[in-house]
């Protein structure tokens, strides 16, 4: 089995839309990409651990933001995984 570690910061990616069509961001949010992953590819032999070191729309992403971000892969124990995804918008 493979191990993915997927970090989730948002994004366009990580968020859904309202009822009136607006895209905005929960704290649940982000994992409905993985959610529909596993519903539909379950069988593929991958693994997922998340860490979500923030949450925001692209267009709110700040300096600060990305030094949590850099702070949180200098921590990663890297042996872990075969593989890193990290998750965000199409805005930056």
């Amino acid at each position: 089995m493979n191990k993915i570690l997927v970090i989730l910061t948002g994004g366009t990616i990580g968020s859904i839309a309202d009822t009136n069509d607006v895209r905005d961001i929960t704290e649940t949010s982000p994992y409905v990409l993985l959610q529909e992953y596993e519903k539909n590819y379950d069988n593929l032999g991958y693994s997922f651990d998340t860490f979500q070191p923030f949450t925001t729309l692209s267009e709110n992403l700040t300096l600060d933001n990305i030094h949590v971000l850099l702070r949180a892969i200098e921590d990663i124990d890297y042996s872990k995984y075969d593989g890193i995804i990290i998750t965000h918008g199409t805005d930056t």
